[in-house]
């Protein structure tokens, strides 16, 4: 984490916040005492919190066009649809089987299994 955050342009930090983070970072003069003691971190509104995480949900979503290009996009949906025809006719194969053992009676085959060992 940098030292000084008022180098940083960020446009996503009011100047309430800004000026919270400033003095939770600022150096105390205070000798530590031999026990760690915990400070409480700067009480944040629970209204900027929800805007800063909004900002930053629309922000990600804006930088999937730039990190991801169209032909990647339609590669990865292609690698998405095989993967889904494999597990769907993968379950076609099992409900049939499972279907054929119901039908043939599957308690009738392990007991000749057994039998012949």
């Amino acid at each position: 984490m940098p030292k000084d955050i008022t180098n940083i342009e960020n446009n996503h930090l009011t100047p309430a916040l800004k000026s919270r983070l400033l003095q939770a970072l600022e150096p105390t003069d205070k000798p530590q005492s031999k026990k760690k003691q915990r400070k409480n971190p700067p009480s944040i509104p629970m209204v900027e919190i929800k805007q800063l995480l909004e900002k930053m949900k629309t922000d990600a979503i804006k930088l999937q066009s730039i990190l991801i290009t169209k032909e990647d996009r339609k590669e990865l949906q292609l690698a998405v649809d095989f993967l889904e025809a494999r597990i769907h006719n993968t379950m076609k194969a099992t409900l049939g089987n499972l279907e054929f053992y119901q039908k043939e009676g599957w308690k009738k085959l392990i007991k000749e299994e057994k039998e012949q060992e």
